[in-house]
C-alpha cells in the first residue's frame, strides 16, 4: 500500500522521465545498438511501473490480436529454432531480435494515450533525426569524391571536388550513376553512425509520411508548409539516390 502510495505521488515525475526516454528511442537512427537496447529495457521497466494500472485495461479492451499481427512473424521464427540445426546461432539471432516482441507490447499496451502535443513532438525528432542523417551522407559522399576522385567525359581521374564552387559541386555528383554514392560513402569508412540501406529507406519514407500529416491536419503557416514540402521533395530524391 506505501509503495503504491509513493509511486501515485512520483507519477508525475516518472511521466515525465518515460516520455524523455521516448524522445530518446525516437532517434535511434543515431544511437549504438547498446544505447538503444538499454533504452528500451528501461522505458518498459519504467512504463511497467508508471502505468502498471493501465495494462490490463489495454489488454482487456484490445485483445492479443493487433499484437500477433505485428509480432506474430517473429513468434513463428522463435518456433522455427526448436528443429534448426544451428540452435545456438538461432538463439542469438532471436535474442537481438527481442525488439520486434517488446516494442509492439510496448506501444500497445504499456503507454497511455500520447497527447498531440506530444505527438509533435515526437514526430519532428523523427524527421529531424533523418534530415541530420541525410546531411551527413551527402557531406561524406562529396567527401569522398573529393579524396578518391571522379572521372570526366574523357575519363580522366580528377580529385578536389571542394576546389569547385558548391552549384559545380552539386552538378558533377548528379551526373554520376547513383549507385556510385553507397561507393563513395563505404570507401569514405564511416564508422560514426551505422546506416543500413533497408532501414534508412523505411525511416526517410516514414519521415514522409508524418511531413505529409504536418501539412495536411496541422495548423501551421504556409511558410512551415513550404519548409515541410521542401524537405518532403528532398527526402524523396534521397530515396532514390541513397537507398
Amino acid at each position: 500500500m506505501i509503495n503504491r502510495r509513493i509511486i501515485n505521488t512520483r507519477k508525475p515525475i516518472l511521466e515525465k522521465i518515460v516520455f524523455s526516454l521516448l524522445c530518446i528511442l525516437f532517434v535511434y537512427p543515431v544511437l549504438p545498438h547498446a544505447i538503444q537496447s538499454i533504452t528500451i529495457i528501461v522505458l518498459t521497466i519504467l512504463s511497467v511501473i508508471t502505468y502498471a494500472d493501465t495494462i490490463k485495461n489495454n489488454i482487456a479492451k484490445l485483445s492479443v490480436k493487433p499484437f500477433l499481427w505485428f509480432s506474430g512473424w517473429f513468434l513463428v521464427l522463435i518456433l522455427t529454432v526448436l528443429y534448426s540445426e544451428g540452435v545456438n546461432e538461432g538463439v542469438k539471432r532471436i535474442t537481438r531480435g527481442l525488439n520486434f516482441l517488446i516494442i509492439p507490447f510496448f506501444f500497445l499496451y504499456l503507454l497511455p494515450a500520447i497527447s498531440n502535443k506530444k505527438q509533435k513532438i515526437l514526430s519532428s525528432l523523427f524527421v529531424l533525426t533523418h534530415l541530420f542523417l541525410l546531411l551527413f551522407l551527402v557531406y561524406k559522399t562529396f567527401e569522398g569524391i573529393d579524396r578518391i576522385g571522379y572521372r570526366d567525359s574523357s575519363e580522366h581521374l580528377i580529385k578536389g571536388l571542394f576546389d569547385e564552387n558548391i552549384f559545380k559541386q552539386v552538378y558533377i555528383v548528379f551526373q554520376m550513376p547513383f549507385y556510385l554514392s553507397r561507393y563513395y560513402i563505404n570507401e569514405n569508412n564511416i564508422t560514426t553512425f551505422f546506416i543500413h540501406k533497408v532501414y534508412l529507406s523505411i525511416g526517410l519514407v516514414f519521415s514522409v509520411f508524418l511531413m505529409v500529416n504536418k501539412i495536411i491536419k496541422e495548423n501551421i503557416s504556409l511558410i512551415y508548409k513550404l519548409l515541410w514540402g521542401l524537405l518532403i521533395i528532398f527526402f524523396t530524391i534521397a530515396i532514390v539516390y541513397f537507398t
